[in-house]
């Protein structure tokens, strides 16, 4: 009986391997189309596979299939590991103005306003990027955002609404459409150390379908054009609907000019926080070449899908 039972196990646990190996090949074909892009975000999630799977067979004496496993392990290594360290040394000015930015998708339908207001009371952000922004949460946010004394807001019925609030003058602020679809962003400047910052804060719609693919693809392409027009320190906020890891996610970060701010810091997922084997990046910050990165994580949860990201920044030397 249990010879038989081991039979079992071993059988499992390769066809648990060979849907690890068939995923991962398909994280090669994205651009083919977006039910393949689906794959791309789950490279943690592979490469964790990759390893418990190898251990397995490691001690079933099945060396065949721990070194297919160990390649795929690699193939996922090779795409994670670069999050975790940065390749370029940015370093803040002495005595340089930080700022610290807090974005949070809310998550329309939630209603644990008490758990957002306890995290910016801790985090005290200069600047609060919401997503998912309707008439009641701005009502009940009202109290505890009331020291943000310049703010745009544009709230909606729907999962697009969006607003910014900002604890430093704005010199400008304009709710923008980058889209397609009519989808609002958000476009901010701001001084710091006298430099003109220019923040757009998006949210694209997510690739639900073929006509949502190309919107949000379309949104993308247009925020990055749009900001790369100015030449000072700039940032891109937003819950984008896309992992590191598509080749459309790297088509924009080209054309925007801009990295990726968890650069160094870890891929820090952030989505869907119900199921946290399963959480994806798709929550990003992307800052230009001014910017130093001072600190970055991803906030408490606050009952939302999402986890919110906070970061702090400062201007670089010779920038």
């Amino acid at each position: 009986m249990f010879k038989d039972l081991s039979i079992s196990y071993k059988g499992l646990l390769n066809v648990v391997a060979l849907l690890t190996c068939l995923v991962s090949v398909a994280t090669f074909f994205d651009g083919v189309s977006r039910y393949f892009e689906l794959f791309t975000h789950f490279k943690l999630v592979y490469f964790t596979m990759s390893l418990v799977c190898m251990v397995l067979f490691l001690a079933m004496r099945c060396h065949v299939q721990v070194f297919i496993m160990l390649f795929v392990a690699v193939i996922h290594f090779v795409s994670i590991a670069p999050w975790y360290y940065a390749d370029e040394n940015r370093i803040a000015a002495e005595n340089q103005e930080t700022i610290k930015v807090l974005h949070s998708n809310l998550l329309s339908s939630n209603q644990n306003y008490s758990l957002l207001a306890k995290l910016l009371d801790e985090e005290s952000p200069t600047i609060v990027v919401l997503q998912e922004v309707n008439i009641r949460w701005l009502s009940q946010l009202a109290t505890v955002l009331s020291s943000y004394k310049y703010t745009i807001e544009k709230p909606q019925r729907d999962n697009f609404g969006i607003a910014v609030f900002s604890r430093i003058p704005l010199d400008e602020a304009n709710v923008i459409s980058l889209g397609n679809l009519g989808v609002p962003s958000i476009e901010v400047t701001f001084s710091l150390q006298s430099e003109s910052v220019k923040l757009i804060a998006t949210h694209p719609v997510p690739p639900t379908s073929d006509i949502y693919y190309g919107a949000r693809n379309e949104q993308l392409t247009r925020v990055a054009k749009h900001i790369s027009l100015h030449t000072g320190p700039k940032l891109i906020i937003g819950d984008l609907n896309v992992s590191m890891w598509s080749s459309d996610y790297v088509k924009f970060e080209a054309l925007s000019g801009l990295t990726n701010a968890r650069k160094g810091w870890g891929v820090m997922p952030t989505w869907p926080t119900q199921l946290p084997f399963l959480m994806i990046p798709i929550d990003h910050i992307l800052i230009s070449e001014h910017f130093a990165v001072n600190h970055f994580k991803t906030g408490n949860d606050i009952g939302s899908d999402h986890l919110p990201l906070v970061i702090e920044l400062s201007l670089v030397n010779d920038k």
